[in-house]
């Protein structure tokens, strides 16, 4: 399947905007960006691009955009409720392909060690938000796939990264950005779209078993 509208809501987040950024190099998608102020944030222009000024609790104003896209990213998920609103707009669109970015160990698939460096080192609320976020997916009626991100670095030269099969384990410290927007790139675009549906994917540098990221 060729997509050729993509949503991408939480346009202004780091993964969001490098994201933007190949699509406009390397795809023809037609692109709209949706976050609070990004006409402001981002400061955009392109014939390819469309600006949406908004809050992931518009139900009404994401089933309008919802209608007029077959591709949706999602940049942040730690909003329980944010993330029903947008469920319940995107079962109105079946065809409409979701990916979103969500964290590693919300399965249980992450080794102790890093897991627990990990609830030392994120506020609890981030971590409570974003478990009940990704069940509110899984247990919807969308075509998704949850890409179950470890510990960010940015480098601008490293796309390398493995995709790990929840609830398989997934033993991972880290990814650079640059490598999850290639993987989304790769999901996009790749021909066999059935091996995504409805599926989990920890996103890692390969050979990265570490007890914490090796940047701290």
């Amino acid at each position: 399947m060729k997509y050729h509208h993509i949503l991408i809501l939480g346009a202004a987040g780091q993964i969001a905007r490098k994201l933007t950024t190949k699509l406009l190099l390397d795809s023809d998608l037609d692109i709209i960006l949706y976050g609070r102020n990004v006409s402001q944030r981002l400061g955009l222009h392109h014939s390819r691009v469309t600006l949406v000024n908004g809050l992931f609790s518009e139900a009404a104003k994401l089933s309008e955009l919802g209608s007029k896209v077959d591709l949706v990213y999602i940049n942040a998920m730690e909003n329980p409720e944010d993330i029903r609103v947008i469920a319940t707009v995107l079962e109105k669109y079946p065809k409409v392909k979701l990916i979103g970015a969500s964290m590693a160990g919300l399965h249980d698939e992450v080794p102790s060690e890093l897991t627990k460096w990990t609830q030392d080192n994120l506020p609890s609320s981030y971590i409570e938000g974003e478990k009940p976020s990704a069940t509110i997916i899984e247990q919807s009626f969308i075509n998704y796939t949850l890409l179950r991100l470890t510990w960010l670095y940015d480098q601008e030269d490293d796309f390398t990264y493995e995709l790990v099969l929840t609830p398989e384990s997934f033993k991972d410290a880290k990814v650079s950005r640059e490598a999850v927007v290639q993987a989304i790139y790769d999901i996009i675009t790749d021909e066999n779209q059935e091996k995504y549906t409805r599926k989990g994917f920890g996103v890692g540098r390969p050979n990265t078993h570490y007890a914490k990221p090796s940047f701290y």
